[in-house]
């Protein structure tokens, strides 16, 4: 519920801690396509902004 909600309100950028649920085994990719949201984790977030 909280990406979706996340979608909905127009965010780029997800953030979590939940890599089992949200990007492990093509999970980010998937749901990227789906909800036009980029989906990173917590240790990911240091290479989007330098």
């Amino acid at each position: 519920m909280s990406l979706e909600a996340h979608a909905r309100e127009g965010r780029e950028v997800f953030i979590t801690n939940d890599l089992k649920g949200f990007v492990n085994h093509g999970r980010r990719n998937q749901l990227e396509e789906l909800c036009h949201t980029r989906i990173v984790g917590r240790d990911e977030v240091g290479r989007l902004w330098p």
